[in-house]
């Protein structure tokens, strides 16, 4: 969410987001979160924590003076899916 830039009438650039998207994943890849992710150590590896774990991650890795992250869809399958909006945990 934010201002639309005059020549791309985009609110960021894609492979912007993709890389804050991508270097959040990272963090959680391929690892036991409950013993190699900090958060985790103190909230249990849950989807709903994982979800605010992500929204977190990579609206930190957004420019501070850019567009704010409104929401973070997680699904585990076809009939559960997780999100959270805004700042959380």
């Amino acid at each position: 969410e934010g201002p639309l830039d005059d020549r791309t009438s985009m609110v960021m650039d894609l492979a912007d987001l993709d890389g804050s998207v991508e270097s959040a994943l990272e963090l959680v890849a391929y690892k036991y979160l409950d013993r190699d992710v900090g958060f985790f150590q103190a909230h249990p590896s849950t989807t709903e924590h994982v979800v605010q774990f992500l929204h977190q991650q990579i609206q930190e890795r957004l420019p501070a003076d850019g567009p704010r992250l409104v929401k973070v869809e997680v699904a585990e399958t076809r009939n559960n899916r997780f999100e959270a909006e805004g700042t959380s945990a």
